[in-house]
Formats: C-alpha cells, structure tokens, sequence
C-alpha cells in the first residue's frame, strides 16, 4: 500500500468518526430531554426533534424512556427496546408491525443521508483513487436497491410467512414441513442456507396447508427490486471496466466478484443458486485490498429455512496501531488448543486437517462498517467469520472481520442503564468502565480474546457435513454460538492463563482421559456429572492466581468480567428469535457461573441483587474445560444438538433452578425498567 493511500484511509477514518460523534449526539440529548430550555439543548436541538417527531409518528408521548429506546433503535440498530414500548403502550399486533416497518425505512433514509455525506466529503477531497471512489459510489447505490429488497424481504418472509408458521406449528414440523424446499448444492447435500423464500407469497395457515411449498429464487419472488439490484451491478461493472488500479492490482478480482453477484441475484433456476452462491464466495475470497465489499452471508432472521438476509456493506480495513503490553495472538492460542485438545480427544484426523486448514487460510480485517444497508439497518456484527460455506472455506479458507474501533467508541458512548446497577454492584460495573475509558490497551486484548476468539472458535470441530448432520432437530445454530464463545475461552485458558499449566496438567492426569480418546464411547452416551476430581488442581489454581503477575490478573479479571457481564445481558433477548442462539449461548454460560459459585442471586436486594465471586474464577475455568470437552465429542459424533441443549435448557427455559428463577426475574425487570438510566440519586 503506498502512503498516499495509507494517509487517504486515515483521513477516511477521522470522518468516519466525525459522524460517528455527531451520532453519539443523540445519547447527549437523553441527558437533557428533561430540562428542554437548558443552553445545551439548543445545540443538541435537530436530534431531539427527531425524537420527539418519531413518537408523534409512533403515537406515543414524548418522554425519556421512549426516547431511550428510539435512540437504541437508531444508534445501535436494535428494535426490540421500541417494540417493548409499542406492546407497553397498549398498541396491537398490525399496528405494532406496521410502526416497526416505518422505523425500518427512517433508519435506512437516515443513514443513507448520512453515508451520502460521507461519500460527498471523500470525493471533495480527492481521497483514494477514481477506481475505489467508484467502488464506494456503485456499493452505495447498490445499498440503496438493497434497502428496498429488505423492506420487501422482512414484510413477506419473516413478519408473513414466518410468523404464520411460528403461529401454528412447532421449530421441528416447520423444519420437516419445509425441508424438500431447501436448497441443494452440487452433491446433492441439504445446503442449509437458502436464497429463495418457500412460497411466491405471504400466505395464512389455510394457504400455507393447502399451497405445496417449493423454492422461490430472490428474483423471482422479488422481480423489482432484484432487478434494480442487478441494474446498479451492472452499472458498476460498466464503470470500472475503463478505470485502472494500479494500486493493488485487483480490478480483475473486484470485477469477477461483481461479475458473480450480478449473476447469483439474476439466478432464477433453483437447482443453480447454491452453486451460484459459491462463486460469489470463491471470488470473494480473492480480494484482500483495503475496501471489503460484503454480500448476503447470514441468516439469523429466518429460524426454518435460513434463507439469507439481503444484507450489503462496505468494510473498509483500518489497521490497529496500540502498544500492546497484553498483547495475544489469537489465532495461534486457538490453533495450538485445538491441536491439544484434537489430541486429546482422539479426534478424526480428516476433520482435524480441516480446521487447520480453515485457521491457516483465514485472512483477519481489524475493519469499521463504512457503509451498511438492508439488514444491516436492524442490526450489526461485533465481529463476523465468513463465508458459511464449508465447501468454499475447505479451498479458500475464511475471512475473519473485527470492528473494534466502533465496539468500543459505541461502549463509550453509551449512558449507564439501571438495570445494569439493580443486578451488579456498583464497584463491579465501575470496574468494567475504568478499563474502557482508562487502559483501552486491555480493553483491546479482551476483544481480541473473547470476540475475535469467539470467531475462530466457530472454524473448530466443523468439516463440509457437520452442521446438516447436527440440524435436524433446527438447533444447531443454538448450540454453535456456545461453542464459538467457549472456544475462544478454551483458547485464553490453555494457552495464554496464568493457569494454562495447571489446566493441561489437570487434563494429563484425569482418569477419564482414555475414554475421551475413543470415539465409540462418545457416540454411544455422554457421562453425567462432574467427573473430574477438582479438589487439587482448585488449590494449586488458587495457589498460581496469587503468584501471578499484575498484567496476567488484570487480563484475567477484566476477561471473565466481560464473560459475565455479557451472558446476563443476552438474557434481554430471550424474546426474540432472531438472536435466539445468542440467548440459548448466555444460557448456557449461566449455568455454569452458578454451578462454579461465580454467581449467587439474592432477588430481595434492591441492588446488587447478583453476586459476583471472582475468587471463584478457577471453578468457572474448569467448569468451561469439561463442558467444552463434551460439547467437542459431540461435534465429533455429529449428533443432534438438541440432544446437548436440552442438558441446559428445555423449550429455552434453563433447566437448573437458580439459572430459571433469575433469568425470569431479570426478564421481568428488562421489560419494567430497561430502557432507565442509572444517575448517582438510586
């Protein structure tokens, strides 16, 4: 990369986040909506206008809490706190899904405004060269279509047809009922993922019965607003064709990518679309310049068919210069615990050479979301490994995309909720925000360890069949974010802990090591219970925690600080089923902080009402170790995860009685005072 260049991304990110503080602004407005007439609110005036004409919009009054969580659905893309609201203010089901689909427009015109004055400053200023400035101006324009599809795409499938099924039959007769409709790629094989819808349009239960549901091609279903997908696609590779690139060499590998995504969207023949798909991937995979256009890849929102979303982004890579005092690779803690505990367990060894290889391949952009749009627009990643396709990624490998930068000026930004005091001790929470605001370094190296660690941690213990294999009950994406989470954990406590020796030694030494070998015995029954003997290696834990040095405490502390701070606010999501295996994730983290005795809940107090024991860290740390060694025979044996769910949780509700009675307390208190902000007066 020349300095020209180097300086033009630097300059791009110092107006990236000039926007991003001017959108901050809106969290300023909550500190002083109730003191309208101060001098401060006169600057802040355009935005709080916004609010208010929002609830005039949503008929609902104009008062703090609706506020907050209007700012929540503009700022941090999440709309479950507004439709709280809606259904708190008595509104009914069309007339909640109706203001929801409003917002959905606002938010995109609203950053589309916004990018659209991004875009205008970038080519003021002459930055980058006239062919990545066309890439930034046909992505947006793309985006824009994308916008439109979304719309489109949310209204028919997920608030149509989904909700007719989720009304009528269960996770299990919808996945049967629909399974001939999903998509097949080359062998033959159940590709899991599906760019078509299962009817031509939304239909009640009767037409649902009575209509043989089949695939649908996007563009079939949605003529118009794919066509103007591939029109703008079309315009964009017109454009590049007469411009040079001299400053990377990959106008063939971007004009090949937008070559194959013209044609993925153009596909209207069923039997073609994962194949189709798969070369959008590979082409994909061939681009390693700063400027990573994304495509559709996920499918959270649609629980049945994981037909993907119509998401579209540019990520623009902006490399992290920090001192690095707790500095960790990552990526080798995970490759070296995978190959101990592969070891260890005995594991297939073509299914080891495939995550090797996944590790080896994947490519990591440090990067912020330049531009989004579509499903973007409710939602964003904190950090993403892409592509799903495991025939794709046994070639190419995969991309691994972290945003840091935005994670922690979002952190900084945001007011303290109360919810957050009435659970954790103040000293707790306080502590958690002298490391963002007063050691970013640390910060740092805990993303990198438990975010960055959770995406890697997805590559482990999965080949080309494992997660068709593991569905068939359509829990395995319940089970998956765990193991990614518990992954990166694993990875931290083996090979980067101030107790990493005592672990491996633990495991040298346990009596249940040969059975963990054989791969029969993981087929045939899971053992019950804890069976490891802890008593030594706890005391030897202890004993190494108080020896250790002060930058291994700080990391270890601040890290299982964020492990729990994090499972308690997952459980405010326990209503909505697109992040459902997020919620089923924190879960499952929770039992295992209340079997350690990390966690004790006194539902009396006013605050504080959970305790948390960091003394008992150790406990949890061995608690993750037996839990991922049964979770990894599992994936070994490639059996069903609602088999290993239900060890934790049966319909979503936890099965051990202190994780139920404190999920349904804090869910009680998220839908009473979630959207209150904490001041020194509680």
């Amino acid at each position: 990369m020349s300095l020209n260049f180097k300086k033009d991304i630097e300059r791009i990110f110092a107006l990236w986040q000039e926007a991003q503080e001017g959108l901050f602004e809106f969290y300023k407005v909550l500190e002083i909506c109730e003191n309208i007439e101060s001098a401060r609110a006169v600057a802040l005036q355009e935005k709080q206008e916004i609010l208010q004409n929002l609830c005039a919009e949503l008929e609902i009054a104009p008062e703090k809490k609706h506020f907050v969580a209007l700012v929540e659905r503009i700022v941090a893309l999440r709309e479950d706190s507004i439709l709280e609201v809606l259904k708190a203010c008595g509104k009914d089901e069309n007339t909640i899904a109706q203001k929801r689909e409003f917002l959905i427009v606002f938010v995109a015109r609203f950053y589309e405004k916004l990018q659209a004055h991004l875009l205008e400053h970038i080519t003021k200023e002459n930055l980058l060269t006239p062919f990545f400035r066309e890439i930034l101006r046909g992505v947006y324009e793309v985006g824009q279509c994308m916008n439109a599809f979304f719309i489109a795409w949310d209204r028919r499938l997920i608030q149509g047809i989904n909700k007719t099924l989720a009304q009528n039959f269960s996770l299990q007769e919808a996945v049967a009922f629909l399974e001939p409709t999903m998509e097949r790629d080359k062998f033959n094989q159940n590709a899991q993922r599906c760019y078509s819808l299962p009817y031509e349009s939304a239909l009640g239960l009767g037409g649902i019965l009575k209509a043989k549901p089949k695939s649908v091609p996007y563009a079939r279903a949605f003529p118009k607003e794919i066509g103007a997908v591939v029109r703008a696609l079309e315009k964009l590779l017109q454009n590049l064709q007469g411009l040079e690139e001299g400053e990377f060499f990959a106008k063939d590998s971007y004009i090949a990518y937008f070559e194959a995504l013209k044609n993925a969207f153009a596909c209207e023949d069923s039997s073609k679309l994962i194949e189709c798909w798969q070369e959008v991937d590979f082409a994909w995979m061939q681009i390693s310049a700063p400027l990573q256009v994304g495509h559709p890849l996920e499918y959270y929102e649609d629980i049945y068919r994981h037909a993907v979303a119509p998401e579209w982004d540019l990520r623009l890579v902006v490399e992290q210069n920090l001192s690095a005092p707790y500095s960790f690779d990552i990526k080798q803690g995970v490759r070296s615990c995978f190959e101990f505990l592969s070891a260890y367990l005995g594991a297939d060894p073509k299914m080891c050479a495939f995550v090797k290889h996944s590790i080896e391949k994947s490519m990591y952009f440090p990067s912020i979301p330049l531009l989004f749009f579509g499903a973007e627009n409710n939602g964003q990643f904190s950090a993403q490994v892409v592509p799903n396709d495991e025939f794709v990624s046994k070639k190419e490998g995969k991309k691994i995309f972290a945003f840091p930068r935005k994670i922690i000026a979002s952190a900084r930004a945001k007011p303290k909720m109360r919810l957050s005091y009435e659970f954790f001790a103040k000293s707790f929470l306080e502590s958690a925000r002298k490391v963002l605001f007063q050691n970013p370094a640390l910060w740092h190296s805990v993303y990198e360890l438990s975010t960055n660690g959770h995406e890697f941690g997805h590559i482990l213990w999965i080949d080309e069949n494992t997660e068709s294999a593991m569905n068939a009950s359509g829990e395995f994406k319940n089970i998956e974010e765990f193991k990614a989470t518990s992954g990166g954990i694993l990875a931290y406590l083996l090979c980067h802990s101030p107790i990493q020796n005592e672990l491996k030694e633990f495991l040298a030494h346990s009596t249940e090591s040969k059975k963990f070998k054989n791969i029969e015995y993981a087929r045939e029954a899971e053992p019950s219970g804890i069976y490891f003997r802890e008593g030594d290696t706890i005391k030897g834990i202890e004993s190494k925690l108080k020896t250790a040095d002060k930058k291994s405490l700080q990391v270890w502390e601040a890290f299982f600080s964020d492990c729990v701070r994090r499972a308690v606010g997952l459980m405010a999501w326990r209503e909505n089923l697109e992040v459902r295996p997020y919620y089923c994730e924190g879960l499952i983290h929770l039992c295992g902080m209340f079997e350690s005795g990390v966690l004790r809940f006194d539902k009396a107090r006013e605050f504080g009402k959970l305790r948390v024991y960091k003394s008992k860290y150790g406990a949890l740390s061995l608690w993750y170790v037996r839990t991922y060694l049964s979770l990894a025979r599992h994936y070994q044996a490639k059996n069903d995860a609602k088999a290993w769910l239900e060890r934790y949780c049966k319909d979503y509700v936890p099965v051990a009685r202190e994780v139920r009675e404190f999920v349904e307390h804090y869910y009680e208190r998220y839908l009473a005072i979630g959207r209150e902000i904490y001041t020194d007066s509680h």
